[in-house]
C-alpha cells in the first residue's frame, strides 16, 4: 500500500529529516531550503532503465509512459553532467508524437503538501537535435494535476510542466530546427487563451534585457522552476523560472486553486513532441536529464495526515476490495478497464488514474452506490447500469468532479432525498434512458461546467430542492427539458441549453430565483419558462430561434423582474406573460418573433412594460390584453401591427 511518506523508503528518494543544506536566491534575496528530494542517478550502470528503477529513484510512480516501453535508459561518462556519473536517456523516435509513443512520462510523489517549492534539474538535447515546434519538459503540479482539455476549477488541482519551443510552425524537418527558446505550459484556473483553465499559459522566457532566451544542442542548461501556492480564491499565486540561474519568468498574480485541499505535492517528469503530427521529428532524438532536486523553505513543510492511497490493480485487485480495506478519509486509485458493480459506504475519495474505466457487472444494476457522507468520485468513466450513479438517501456532501457518465438505462446521476450539499463539476452525462441528473429533495446543490447531452428525458432536475446554483453548465439535444427546475432560491448564470425537445431552462415554482447572460436557443418549446414562480430577476438573458416563446411567465408567477433581455427569432412570442400579475419588462430587446414581440394576455393585470426596444416582430409589438401599464417609454418599430 503507498502511503504518504514522511521519511524515505529508498536512500536515493525523499531524504530522512530533510537537508537543510540550501541557500535560494528570490530576486536578491536568500532564504534557507530544505532539500526534500534528490536525484542524480550516479548509483545506476549504464543500460535500460526499468520499472524496479523508476519505482527506487521515483517513489513508485501511478503510473508511466515510456520507460515500459523502453524509451528511458542510464548513460554513463561523457553523456552525463560534467562527464561523471550517470544520467537519464529519453528517447523519441521518428515521426511519432504524444505520450504514447515519445518521451516519457511519470510523476513523483513529495509525500507530503507544500505552499512553496523549488525544482531544478539539467537537461541536455543531443548533438543535432532537431527541436521541430516544440515540447514538454518537466515541472511542479498539484492535486489531480489536469492536462490535456481537463480543467483546471481550482478544485482539483494544477500543472506546471514547461516547453521548448521554437517560432517554427511548419511540419518536421523543413527546416531542421537547431535553436529553440522556452516558454510555461502552466495550467490554473484562469490560464489559457480563453482564460477558463481549460489550456495552459504560453508564456516566454525572457532575458534580463527583454530577449527571447536561446538554447542549442548539446549543451547542458539548468532549469529551476520555484512555485508559490495562492491563498486560495486570491490572485496571489507565484511561478519564477530561471535559465542558468538567470530569471527568466516572474509572474505573480496566479490563481492556481479556490479552496486548500491541495497545494504542491508532486514533480510532473514529462517529456514528449507535442501536439499533433506536424510537431513529430522526422529522425529518432534524445535528451538527456540529470541532477534533480526538490526544495521547500525551512519553516514550509506541511505535515501529512493519516490518509492513505490504496492503488487498484497494483494492490487491490477490485474497488471493492479497496473500499473494504480503506479507512475513512482514504483514497482508492483505480487504472484501466474495471467490471464490477461499486457501493462505496464509506467517505473516501474514487478517482481515476489516465484512462481509468468502470463498466458495471450487472447492468441492470447501479453502477456505483453512495452509501456514505462525504464521498469524492473523480476522473473517470462510467458506461452503464441502471444508473451511472446513485446516492441512498441521507447522504450529504457528495462531490463529482471530472467524470464522463453514458449509457445508463435510466437517470445518469440519481440523488435520493436529503442528500444535501452536492458538487458536481467538469461532468459529462450522456445517452441516458431517462434524466441525465435528477436530484430529490436535497438542498445546496452546485453544477459547475458540466455538459448533459441527447439523454432521453431532462439534461437536469431538480425536485423540491433548495439553493441551486448552476454555473457554465451545457444542455443538448435532451429529450424533455435542458433543466427542470422545482424549488427556491436557484441561480443560473452563464449556462447554455441548446436544441432541447422541449423547453431550455423550466421553472416548476418556487421564489427568489436570479437568471444571469443564459442562453437558450433552438429548443423546441420555449426558451426560458416560469410556472408559479414569483420574485426573480430574470436578467441579461438571450432567447433565440426557440420553437414556442423565448421567455414565458406563466400561471401565477408574479412578482418577477425582466431587465436587459434579448428574444429574437422565436417561433411564437418574444416575452409572453399569462395568469401572472406585477412582473416587469423593462430595457430589453425583442427583435423578430414569429407571432408578438411582447404579448400580456387577458388574464394579465398589474404588469409593466417600459423602456424595451420591440423591432420586426411579424403579427404587432406590445400587445396588451389585460389590466397592465405596457406604454412608457418603449421603441416600437416595424412589426406587422
Amino acid at each position: 500500500m503507498q502511503t504518504s511518506l514522511t521519511f524515505p523508503k529508498k536512500s536515493a528518494l525523499l531524504l530522512g529529516g530533510f537537508l537543510s543544506c540550501c541557500l535560494f536566491c528570490v530576486s536578491g534575496t536568500l532564504s534557507a531550503q530544505t532539500v526534500i528530494y534528490q536525484q542524480n542517478f550516479d548509483s545506476r550502470t549504464a543500460g535500460p532503465y526499468d520499472d524496479a528503477a523508476l519505482d527506487e529513484d521515483w517513489n513508485e510512480p501511478r503510473f508511466n509512459n515510456g520507460v515500459t516501453e523502453g524509451r528511458v535508459s542510464v548513460v554513463t561518462g561523457d553523456d552525463a553532467f560534467g562527464g561523471t556519473g550517470s544520467a537519464l536517456a529519453v528517447d523519441y523516435p521518428a515521426n511519432v508524437h504524444g505520450t504514447r509513443e515519445t518521451g516519457a512520462q511519470w510523476q513523483l510523489d513529495l509525500g507530503q503538501s507544500f505552499e512553496e517549492v523549488t525544482l531544478s534539474y539539467r537537461v541536455r538535447f543531443a548533438p543535432g537535435f532537431d527541436f521541430v515546434r516544440g515540447g514538454k519538459i518537466p515541472g511542479l503540479a498539484g492535486g489531480t494535476a489536469p492536462t490535456g482539455s481537463r480543467q483546471a476549477t481550482g478544485f482539483n488541482g494544477w500543472t506546471g510542466r514547461m516547453m521548448w519551443r521554437t517560432d517554427f510552425n511548419g511540419t518536421s524537418g523543413q527546416p531542421q530546427q537547431l535553436t529553440t527558446g522556452g516558454i510555461t505550459y502552466t495550467k490554473h484556473t484562469t490560464s489559457g487563451f480563453a482564460g477558463d483553465g481549460v489550456q495552459e499559459d504560453r508564456n516566454r522566457w525572457m532575458n534580463p534585457d527583454g530577449s527571447n532566451t536561446v538554447m542549442v544542442a548539446d549543451q547542458w542548461y539548468k532549469v529551476t522552476q520555484r512555485i508559490v501556492m495562492n491563498t486560495p480564491g486570491e490572485f496571489d499565486g507565484i511561478q519564477q523560472i530561471f535559465l542558468d540561474d538567470v530569471m527568466v519568468i516572474d509572474e505573480r498574480n496566479l490563481r492556481f486553486r479556490l479552496d486548500d485541499s491541495f497545494a504542491i505535492d508532486q514533480v510532473y517528469f514529462s517529456t514528449f513532441y507535442g501536439g499533433n503530427e506536424n510537431w513529430r521529428t522526422s529522425k529518432a532524438e534524445v535528451a538527456f536529464f540529470d541532477d534533480f532536486v526538490v526544495t521547500v523553505p525551512d519553516s514550509d513543510p506541511v505535515e501529512p495526515g493519516n490518509s492513505e492511497t490504496l492503488l487498484v490493480p497494483a494492490e487491490f485487485g477490485t474497488i471493492a476490495a479497496a473500499i473494504r480495506a480503506a479507512n475513512e478519509g482514504d483514497t482508492i486509485q483505480f487504472a484501466g478497464v474495471h467490471s464490477e458493480n461499486v457501493t462505496v459506504n464509506k467517505s473516501v475519495r474514487l478517482v481515476g488514474d489516465l484512462d481509468a474505466v468502470l463498466v458495471p457487472a450487472d447492468a441492470a444494476q447501479p453502477a456505483i452506490i453512495i452509501g456514505a457522507s462525504d464521498v469524492e468520485l473523480a476522473n473517470f468513466e462510467v458506461d452503464g447500469g441502471r444508473q451511472n450513479i446513485i446516492s441512498r438517501s441521507g447522504n450529504e456532501n457528495l462531490t463529482i468532479d471530472g467524470l464522463f457518465l453514458t449509457n445508463s438505462a435510466t437517470v445518469g446521476i440519481l440523488i435520493r432525498p436529503t442528500c444535501h450539499g452536492l458538487t458536481i463539476r467538469n461532468t459529462e452525462i450522456r445517452n441516458s434512458g431517462s434524466d441525465g441528473l435528477r436530484v430529490l429533495v436535497s438542498d445546496d446543490v452546485v453544477l459547475e461546467d458540466n455538459f448533459s447531452v441527447q439523454n432521453g428525458g431532462h439534461g437536469y432536475r431538480l425536485i423540491q430542492s433548495n439553493n441551486g446554483t448552476f454555473t457554465r453548465n451545457r444542455t443538448l439535444m435532451n429529450g424533455l427539458h435542458g433543466y427542470r427546475l422545482d424549488g427556491d432560491r436557484m441561480m443560473l448564470m452563464d449556462n447554455l441549453a441548446l436544441q432541447n425537445g422541449l423547453r431550455g431552462i423550466d421553472f416548476d415554482g418556487g421564489t427568489d430565483h436570479f437568471l444571469f447572460d443564459n442562453l437558450a436557443r433552438d429548443n423546441a418549446s420555449h426558451g426560458i419558462a416560469f410556472n408559479e414562480a414569483t420574485n426573480s430577476l430574470i436578467f441579461d438573458n438571450r432567447s433565440r430561434s426557440n420553437g414556442a416563446s423565448g421567455i414565458r411567465i406563466w400561471a401565477g408567477s408574479n412578482n418577477n423582474v425582466l431587465d436587459d433581455n434579448n428574444t429574437t427569432a422565436n417561433g411564437n412570442h418574444g416575452i409572453l406573460i399569462g395568469v401572472s400579475q406585477g412582473n416587469s419588462i423593462i430595457n430589453s430587446f425583442v427583435f423578430e418573433n414569429q407571432r408578438s414581440g411582447i404579448l400580456l394576455a387577458r388574464s394579465t393585470t398589474g404588469n409593466s412594460v417600459t423602456n424595451n426596444i420591440v423591432r420586426s416582430n411579424i403579427e404587432f409589438g406590445i400587445g396588451d390584453f389585460g389590466g397592465n401599464d405596457s406604454d412608457v417609454g418603449n421603441v416600437v418599430e416595424d412589426n406587422g401591427r
